[in-house]
């Protein structure tokens, strides 16, 4: 059963914040309005993840067919380059789809959430900052 993360609003205008698993939205609105809530935002959770990982299983089909070009007895750039291009497109795809989800996400966070997202994100970027300089693995901290 899908997953819908809400953001609604009391009767007093408190925001509130959580997760239903239920058919589909129409259900997940209905549920927050038998809890006394205004709903002001409602997203599956779970909607773009086929799509993702889709993408990868794509991305490792085109690693797989670019070893094999790489290792021929004779090098095809014609056929390199429509691969690599084909890889591009989906690398795209694979990134506009990871921004969607994160956006999604951010939607129903509460501030500390985010707060705790922002320090985690920035102790990982410095992690592989740190791996970039000098070369470690950056889970190795």
């Amino acid at each position: 059963m899908p997953k819908f993360s809400y953001v609604a609003m009391d009767a007093k205008g408190k925001e509130t914040k959580g997760t239903l698993e239920v058919s589909n939205q129409n259900e997940a609105i209905a549920r927050v309005k038998e809890m006394q809530l205004f709903p002001t935002k409602i997203v599956e959770v779970e909607k773009e993840k086929p799509a993702i990982k889709s993408a990868m299983q794509q991305m490792g089909q085109f690693h797989s067919q670019m070893r094999t070009l790489e290792e021929a007895s004779t090098f095809d750039e014609a056929k390199v380059r429509a691969l690599a291009a084909q890889q591009s497109q989906a690398m795209t795809e694979m990134i506009v789809q990871k921004a969607r989800v994160k956006n999604e996400l951010l939607q129903v966070l509460t501030a500390d959430q985010k707060t705790k997202l922002a320090a985690f994100e920035a102790k990982h970027e410095q992690r592989m900052q740190h791996h970039m300089q000098s070369g470690q693995d950056p889970n190795s901290d």
